[in-house]
């Protein structure tokens, strides 16, 4: 799937506006009511050095947000810019559950409900995202992730780099291909963070986009 390319505007919960380049069709559940969620279909449209993550949080019996984008692109911004998305608050009363990026720091821009977070891409830079599992009540829940890449990166070794930290417990994770992180919430907001390392430097002073064996740690 192919990141979300399309000026800041509000999204219900758990939902995606219309991607850059085609629109797919998920099923998202939530408050016990089937939702369209109209997602990015399969595209080739990724530039060398850019990337992207999806997670996608879920909880019984059909509580799901695949909402949420995370990564580098090549005319993003390593503050606020047009592709990062904020979604609307989920109604009074409602079940939910939901991945969220707050940027309280965002000046005029500031918000607890950022579902998409992009940096600039950089060919030898990682980043750190801060993220929050939210919902009505206390939850088990499982985060799972999948992605794409440009043609001088690829998945795995960007997983390799990654590490999931759950901030409330200080469990750290390296995710793996089709792995998944499960636990239960301690309160109706449940804090992460998502480390990208910066790719090291080799002797000769060139730097490898391909690492997928680098620094493994056996995850979930």
């Amino acid at each position: 799937m192919s990141p979300q390319r399309k000026e800041t505007q509000r999204s219900p919960v758990g939902l995606l506006a219309p991607a850059r380049k085609g629109r797919g069709l998920l099923v998202a559940a939530m408050a016990g009511i089937a939702l369209l969620a109209l997602l990015p279909a399969a595209s080739h449209s990724l530039e060398p050095d850019e990337w992207y993550l999806r997670l996608t949080v879920e909880a019984p019996p059909n509580l799901q947000d695949p909402g949420n984008l995370l990564g580098h692109l090549n005319d993003s911004l390593d503050g606020y810019d047009f592709h990062d998305h904020v979604e609307e608050q989920p109604p009074l009363g409602w079940s939910y559950l939901t991945i969220v990026f707050p940027h309280p720091e965002w000046g005029s821009y500031a918000s607890d409900w950022y579902t998409i977070d992009y940096r600039q891409a950089r060919p030898d830079a990682g980043g750190e995202w801060y993220f929050e599992v939210r919902s009505d009540e206390l939850r088990f829940i499982s985060i799972r992730w999948s992605g794409q890449t440009g043609s001088n990166l690829d998945l795995a070794g960007i997983l390799a780099r990654s590490t999931l930290v759950d901030e409330e417990t200080s469990e750290m994770v390296v995710p793996q291909l089709g792995s998944s992180y499960t636990t239960t919430m301690i309160g109706t907001v449940h804090r992460f963070s998502w480390q990208v390392s910066d790719l090291p430097l080799f002797a000769d002073g060139f730097e490898s986009g391909n690492l997928s064996g680098w620094n493994q740690v056996v995850g979930d």
